[in-house]
């Protein structure tokens, strides 16, 4: 067992999660350190969303901290501590690494094995993981059968020249200070048309209902893909959504994680996301975030 340990602290939703394995997992491996999840830490105090740790269906490596490890009994003065002696040292030894605002960091690549390392932040570019893209991948490969997904439906995806669409709500109705306002949607749907003419369009949606007056009002004709009842539904949502031929994205990670995991296996896949230049969510402009083979769409 390697002497070098990497404690990554996970937070937030699915889709940043996810990125937060991707990035530790490729760390680890560089650094020849043993992966330590901490899957408590970063959501003891999400009252606003109440998010958990979602990851434990996916065959990812890791086994889980232990209290010397979540920095307990007094986690803020032992992080304190911990970066107060960083200052002294070489970013490349740092002991806590702690994401700051802004892009891609390539200082975070170039890090060097050390006994002990915190790392936390969400790190959503696939930068972070591109040279070990295929030992992310195989990590995050879903088993269909033990998590009962529909497989008769997945089936069918992969037959035809279907298109994910996903519609992600983040506030309420006609609020577009965070929502994706529909004529991207519209203008997107009609490009695909225009490029594959036996394009099939099936949607999904953390509220389906909505995301079904929207497309409704299109005419362009679409399936929706209510998974509400299956104890998986998200995950189960997203390894659908990676199933089809091509996506239209939303301004989320998750959306980000469908369209990345489905470019395995998938030739000419067309994946459509919101141009940042245009909808300037906050959440979706960070630099680094789109990989540049994806196409942009501003209305």
């Amino acid at each position: 067992m390697s002497n070098s340990r990497l404690i990554a602290r996970f937070q937030g939703g699915i889709g940043n999660q996810l990125f937060e394995y991707a990035a530790a997992r490729r760390l680890a491996s560089h650094t020849g350190a043993e992966l330590i999840l901490d899957t408590k830490t970063g959501f003891e105090r999400d009252f606003k969303y109440g998010w958990t740790f979602s990851l434990g269906p996916f065959p990812i490596k890791g086994r889980q901290a232990l209290n010397a490890e979540l920095l307990k009994p007094a986690r803020s003065i032992q992080k304190g501590f911990l970066q107060f002696l960083d200052r002294s040292r070489p970013f490349e030894k740092r002991r806590y690494i702690k994401q700051k605002f802004g892009g891609f960091d390539q200082r975070i690549i170039n890090l060097l094995p050390v006994q002990n390392r915190w790392f936390d932040g969400i790190w959503n570019s696939e930068r972070y993981f591109l040279d070990t893209r295929d030992v992310v991948f195989n990590d995050l490969k879903l088993d269909p059968v033990s998590l009962q997904f529909d497989l008769s439906l997945s089936d069918s995806l992969k037959g035809k020249n279907s298109v994910a669409i996903h519609f992600r709500f983040f506030s309420k109705e006609n609020d577009y200070s965070q929502n994706i306002q529909e004529n991207y949607y519209s203008s997107a749907m009609q490009y695909v048309r225009s490029q594959i003419s036996d394009s099939d369009f099936f949607v999904f949606s953390d509220n389906i209902e909505r995301a079904r007056t929207i497309i409704g009002s299109f005419n362009l004709g679409a399936h929706f893909i209510d998974m509400r009842n299956h104890k998986y539904s998200a995950l189960q949502d997203l390894w659908l959504m990676s199933n089809c031929r091509h996506i239209i994205a939303a301004n989320s990670t998750f959306s980000w994680w469908g369209a990345w995991l489905g470019e395995y296996g998938q030739q000419n896949r067309l994946t459509i996301v919101p141009d940042p230049k245009v909808f300037n969510q906050p959440h979706w402009i960070l630099p680094d975030l789109l990989p540049e083979r994806w196409m942009k769409i501003g209305s």
